[in-house]
C-alpha cells in the first residue's frame, strides 16, 4: 500500500473515532491517557488547551477496573462517577493485546448512564423482566426470591429453598407457615411504601432471620420486589470476623476509617463529629492533644475516609529533620508539596518546624488555594505552651480539633482494650477473650500519661506473656512497671492510723503521681502543686521519693 493511501486511512480512522457518539480513551501501562476522542474531551472538561493526553485516568474517575482488565485480559463493564460533577457514566474497559496475547494498553469507552439506558430501551423496545428476573434470582450467590407486584407469581433460587429447610428444621410446618406469613407481610409493606426494608424477625422461639426487601421501580413503574434472607446469628458471627479482619488490615496499612476510632464517650464523640465535618472541606486542620491521643490516626482517617483517599497521604515528622534538610524536602522542585498532589500532607509536631518555613508554606498555599489543592493537617502535643505569633499559626488555628486524653474518657478504656486484645490474638495466636474485674479496676484508676499508645503497649505485653490456652487477661500478665505504679498509688490506709500519718501518706502518693504525670519534670510539678522547687525537693527527700530525671 502506498504512503499516500496509508495517510488517507489514518485520517479516516481519526475522523471516524472522533465522531463516535461516546467517549473513547486509550491508556498506557501507567493509566495515563495517550489518546482521547472529541466526545471524551468535551465530556471530561479538559484543560484550556482542550486536551486530555498526558493526564491520568484517576483525575476523572476510578481506575480500579484497569488493573483487573490487565490481569484478566477480559472486557469488563462498570458504572462510574465523574469526579468533576458526580454524574454516572457507563464504562466499558477493554484490553489491547500484542501478538503474544499480552496486555499493552487499555481502551475505555464511556457514555452518560441515562443516555446509555435510553439507547438500550430504544433498541430493545422494552425491558424483558420475565426473562431476566428468573436468571438474576437463580444465579444470585444469596438466598433470593422475586415477587411480582400482583403477588401472584414468585421466583426463588435453590439457596433460598435450602436455607428455609435448614432454618425450619427440615419441614416443621408451623415454623414454615409463620415464616411465609412474615415474608408476605414484608412484601406487602415494601410494595405499598415503595422503599427498601431491612428487618430482623424472630420466628418461633429463637429463630432469627434478617430479611432485606427492595422494590424494583423502572421509569416510575413498580414491577415487584426482591427479597433476600439470611440466618441472623450466622450472619453476625461472620460480620464480627469480617469487621475484625478488615480492621486489622486497615491497622497494618494505616488506612483508617472513622469506624476504627473506638469509643463512645462524650469527649470523643464530639471530636469525631468535628472531624467528620472537616473531612471533605478544603481547609487546613490543626490537631491538638497529648502524646498518644491518636493525632496521626485522626489525620489518616480524615484522609482515607474522605474524597481525597485515592490521592497520596504524606507524613512529615518534624523531629526527624534539621532546618536545611526540611527546607529542601518541602520546597524543592520535586519536594513534598508537589508529591502530595490533591491528597493530604500531615506535619507531626509542627512547633518543631522553624517559623520562617511555616510562614512560607502558608503564603504558598494561599497563592494556589483551590478545590484542587491538597489538604494540610498539622499537630502538636505542646498544650501548655503559647503558640508563636506568626502568619502560619494565625492561619492554621481557624480550624482546630482537640483530642481528649484517655484519663478524661475512661469509659472508652475497656472497648479499646478489647480492640487491642483481638488484634493481638491474631498477631500472637492467643485466645484472650475478656479482662478480669481487678484489671478493669486498675485500668480505670491508672492515669495513662501516654494515653492510648500506652494502653496498646500494655495490652501487647499481656499478649506476649499469655499462654495459648489462656482466655482471661489477669494481673499476672500486666507489666511490672504498671503494677509498681499502682501499688504506690493505692494508699495503704489502716483502721486506727494517726491523722498525721494518714496525711503524710496521702501527700507522698499525691506528689509521686504528679511527678509521674509530668515525666519527673520538677519545675512543672512544683508549679502544679503550688510550691517552690526547694520545697518540692525537701518533701521528696522526706518521703524517700526517687528524684528521677531532670
Amino acid at each position: 500500500m502506498s504512503a499516500k493511501n496509508k495517510q488517507i486511512i489514518t485520517n479516516f480512522n481519526e475522523k471516524f473515532i472522533n465522531n463516535f457518539p461516546f467517549g473513547l480513551l486509550i491508556l498506557d501501562d501507567r493509566k495515563q491517557i495517550v489518546h482521547a476522542n472529541n466526545y471524551a474531551v468535551s465530556c471530561l472538561a479538559a484543560d484550556e488547551n482542550g486536551t486530555l493526553e498526558g493526564k491520568f485516568l484517576a483525575e476523572f474517575f476510578s481506575e480500579n477496573m484497569v488493573d483487573e482488565v490487565w490481569q484478566k485480559r477480559e472486557v469488563l463493564n462498570r458504572i462510574e462517577k465523574l469526579r468533576a460533577n458526580g454524574q454516572d457514566v457507563f464504562c466499558t474497559y477493554s484490553p489491547i493485546l500484542d501478538d503474544k496475547g499480552l496486555t499493552i494498553s487499555t481502551m475505555v469507552t464511556f457514555q452518560e448512564y441515562d443516555l446509555f439506558i435510553e439507547n438500550v430501551q430504544e433498541q430493545t423496545g422494552h425491558y424483558p423482566l420475565t426473562e431476566v428476573i428468573p436468571l438474576i434470582v437463580e444465579y444470585s450467590p444469596d438466598a433470593v426470591s422475586f415477587v411480582f407486584s400482583n403477588q401472584e407469581e414468585t421466583y426463588f433460587n435453590n439457596k433460598w429453598e435450602q436455607l428455609v429447610k435448614r432454618l425450619c428444621d427440615e419441614g416443621d410446618d408451623s415454623i414454615l407457615s409463620e415464616l411465609d406469613n412474615v415474608l408476605a407481610q414484608i412484601v406487602e409493606e415494601t410494595i405499598k411504601q415503595r422503599r427498601k426494608i431491612i428487618k430482623v424477625v424472630t420466628i418461633g422461639n429463637d429463630l432469627e432471620i434478617e430479611v432485606t426487601s427492595k422494590p424494583v421501580i423502572i421509569s416510575g413503574k413498580l414491577y415487584g420486589c426482591f427479597q433476600m434472607i439470611k440466618d441472623f446469628k450466622e450472619l453476625n458471627k461472620y460480620r464480627r470476623k469480617y469487621n475484625m479482619a478488615t480492621s486489622v488490615i486497615r491497622n497494618l496499612e494505616k488506612t483508617y476509617l472513622f469506624d476504627d476510632i473506638i469509643g463512645d464517650s462524650f469527649e470523643l464523640t464530639m471530636a469525631k463529629k468535628q472531624a467528620k465535618f472537616y473531612a471533605n472541606m478544603n481547609v487546613p486542620i490543626f490537631l491538638r492533644g497529648e502524646q498518644g491521643t491518636g493525632k496521626e490516626l485522626i489525620a489518616r482517617t480524615l484522609h482515607f475516609d474522605s474524597n481525597r483517599k485515592e490521592y497520596p497521604f504524606k507524613l512529615l515528622r518534624a523531629a526527624e529533620w534539621d532546618e536545611e534538610s526540611l527546607k529542601n524536602f518541602i520546597f524543592a522542585e520535586n519536594g513534598i508539596l508537589k508529591e502530595v498532589k490533591k491528597g493530604t500532607l500531615f506535619i507531626d509536631e509542627c512547633t518543631l518546624v522553624p517559623a520562617n518555613l511555616l510562614d512560607r508554606m502558608a503564603e504558598e498555599m494561599a497563592e494556589y488555594n483551590s478545590p484542587e489543592s491538597f489538604q494540610l493537617i498539622v499537630s502538636t502535643s505542646m498544650l501548655n505552651e503559647e503558640l508563636p505569633r506568626s502568619l502560619f499559626y494565625e492561619w492554621i488555628s481557624r480550624y482546630q480539633l482537640e483530642l481528649p486524653p484517655l484519663r478524661n474518657r475512661k469509659q472508652d478504656i475497656l472497648p479499646l482494650a478489647h480492640q487491642f486484645m483481638n488484634q493481638n490474638n491474631m498477631k500472637y495466636k492467643t485466645q484472650l477473650e475478656e479482662v478480669s474485674e481487678d484489671v478493669v479496676d486498675l485500668f480505670e484508676q491508672y492515669d495513662w500519661s501516654k494515653n492510648i499508645s500506652e494502653l496498646e503497649n500494655v495490652m501487647e505485653h499481656a499478649a506476649t506473656k499469655a499462654s495459648t490456652a489462656q482466655t482471661v487477661l489477669n494481673k499476672e500478665l500486666l507489666p511490672d512497671y504498671f503494677l509498681n505504679i499502682m501499688e504506690r498509688k493505692t494508699p495503704a490506709y489502716t483502721e486506727g492510723m494517726e491523722l498525721q500519718l494518714a496525711i503524710d501518706l496521702f501527700e507522698k502518693n499525691y506528689i509521686e503521681n504528679t511527678l509521674i504525670g509530668n515525666n519527673y519534670n520538677k519545675t512543672k510539678t512544683a508549679k502544679q502543686l503550688g510550691i517552690s522547687i526547694r520545697n518540692l525537693y525537701y518533701k521528696m527527700d522526706k518521703y524517700n521519693i526517687d528524684r528521677g530525671g531532670t
